[in-house]
């Protein structure tokens, strides 16, 4: 059950990948900024349930702790990432604003972060290294999963 509801989330994740690459920012901030906040919150969530299974396939096969322990530290490094840069933007943006469901609420968060997409405010730089942060520690989370391939392929061929 864990490994369908992980992959359903990678699977949306891949969706939303694919459909952001249409949606420039410049064009509509709005549905790129949800559009990425999908991304982040469906990548993370696979990538703390993979870590799971992999804690799990660890338990049964001792082989698995080469895979579990580069998935965890990889996952963990990912979600500080995700957190410093979203600490980043409310401290830019203002916790309402960057938080709130309310229409005006959004508006405001939608003008001021259109504001902000040169860079200049240091907790938009720093926001922004975080995020390509996360996006490389997502990057070395899936090659975690070449890994695991490696090492399910490795016990059939000695089989």
């Amino acid at each position: 059950m864990l490994n369908t509801f992980s992959a359903y989330l990678g699977f949306i994740s891949g969706l939303f990948i694919i459909w952001i690459g249409y949606t420039p920012w410049d064009e509509n901030l709005p549905l790129h900024l949800l559009q990425a906040r999908v991304i982040f919150a469906s990548s993370i969530a696979w990538a703390i349930l993979s870590t799971m299974l992999a804690s799990e396939m660890q338990v049964n096969d001792m082989r698995f702790e080469q895979v579990f322990k580069p998935r965890r530290n990889r996952t963990v490094f990912t979600v500080v990432c995700c957190a410093l840069m979203a600490l980043n933007v409310v401290r830019f943006v203002g916790f309402g604003d960057a938080t709130s469901m309310e229409l005006g609420h959004f508006e405001a968060y939608i003008d001021t972060v259109e504001i902000c997409t040169d860079l200049t405010p240091a907790e938009m730089s720093l926001a922004a290294l975080f995020e390509w942060g996360m996006v490389l520690g997502l990057i070395a989370v899936v090659h975690t999963g070449i890994l695991e391939a490696d090492l399910l392929s490795s016990h059939e061929s000695e089989e």
